[in-house]
């Protein structure tokens, strides 16, 4: 059976992390030949050239491109199946018998009117060609999956819900912090105690939210205890200059750290070394920065919204991401709450346990066997 997918995004956060794990275990099986297309920079990277069944395709078009619509078209070879990770498959015919997408959440669609016409324009009619195209969706949640009906209209026997994971041999607690603590902490000039933010200054993140909220909660607590906001330089660009703002008003510059970009490495000992973890998001198609948080054994406080509480259960101590008093409620109770802190931990440990990478890319096989075995014979 031949495979093209296209993995220009595998160093993006959520979808990256999500094309390193599956593809890197599906390329694993012989019975498949992979076309995987791919950023020059890439081409020695993730292990991709020491699996036989693999050939490489250089692309380096801008993501969400006129360039990528025609590019791509051009260079997915004969395939059984394309899979594309994400939902801006080319409009375009694509040469392959069978089409699979994966579409992570609708939050382009739900916050249609943070972008501008022409944005709006690709946004509505790339997705429409999405789910008209594949023969079938794959998707990270059931929250997800009736967002998809719900902006869509297509049918729920067209979805098939796959969760996603945790790679518990890269987050996991850490016995000898003390030892991490000058590293890593003077490496990115964090102070010793600290709540840690991962991710980006987006909108529907509620930083803005996480912030007012830990400026009040601020009277409250120890005056050691900091803010950590973590995650790639490059996603605070458009945002950096508001942000810096508000902590200036906020009279917080000397207790908000930002971090620039953060090694993959040094993520888990960040979430080891972390007080706990605030995650205040609006819109999730499943959060994995909450459990990344608890495989560590890390505490986490996370947003009762979308598709949090699907992903983290019982594990996490909620609040409601439109109440900036709600939220310094919890930052300051489980501050103070030492007991609470290790329940959390406790509790995040074992529900990292239902979530599996092997399963997930089980479960991706499974699927392409089946579009198959009902569409035809495969390519020789």
């Amino acid at each position: 059976m031949k495979i093209t997918t296209d993995c220009r995004y595998i160093n993006a956060s959520g979808i990256g992390r999500y094309i390193q794990n599956i593809v890197s275990r599906i390329i694993k099986e012989d019975e498949f030949n992979f076309n995987l297309i791919v950023q020059e920079k890439d081409i020695n990277k993730f292990g991709f050239l020491k699996h036989s069944n693999v050939n490489l395709i250089i692309d380096d078009s801008k993501m969400y491109s006129v360039q990528e619509q025609i590019n791509i078209p051009l260079k997915v070879p004969k395939s059984d199946i394309f899979w594309h990770p994400h939902y801006n498959i080319p409009i375009l015919p694509i040469n392959a018998q069978h089409i699979v997408v994966t579409i992570h959440d609708m939050y382009h669609m739900v916050n249609i009117r943070e972008f501008n016409l022409i944005q709006q324009i690709y946004i509505k009619n790339v997705m429409k060609n999405a789910v008209r195209k594949a023969n079938k969706i794959i998707t990270i949640s059931n929250f997800s999956k009736q967002e998809i009906i719900k902006y869509t209209g297509v049918s729920s026997k067209k979805i098939k819900v796959i969760y996603p994971a945790v790679d518990t041999a890269q987050f996991k607690a850490l016995e000898d912090k003390e030892f991490l603590y000058e590293k890593i902490l003077q490496k990115y000039n964090i102070s010793k105690r600290f709540i840690l933010y991962v991710g980006n200054v987006k909108p529907h993140k509620n930083v803005v939210g996480l912030l007012n909220a830990y400026a009040i909660a601020k009277k409250y607590l120890p005056n050691d205890l900091k803010l950590v906001i973590a995650g790639e330089s490059e996603n605070f660009i458009s945002k950096i200059t508001n942000i810096s703002k508000i902590i200036s008003d906020l009279s917080m510059s000397s207790d908000v750290i930002f971090t620039g970009y953060i090694e993959d490495a040094d993520l888990p000992v960040l979430y080891n070394l972390a007080e706990f973890f605030v995650f205040p998001s609006l819109y999730e198609g499943f959060g994995l920065p909450p459990l990344e948080a608890m495989a560590c054994g890390c505490p986490v406080i996370a947003s009762s919204v979308a598709s949090i509480s699907e992903a983290c259960g019982d594990a996490v101590l909620y609040c409601y991401p439109y109440n900036t008093d709600g939220i310094t409620q919890k930052i300051v109770q489980l501050a103070k709450d030492d007991n609470l802190k290790s329940t959390l931990r406790k509790k995040g440990l074992e529900k990292v346990k239902i979530f599996s990478w092997d399963k997930a890319a089980e479960e991706h096989i499974k699927l392409f066997k089946e579009i198959m075995d009902k569409g035809g014979k495969p390519l020789l």
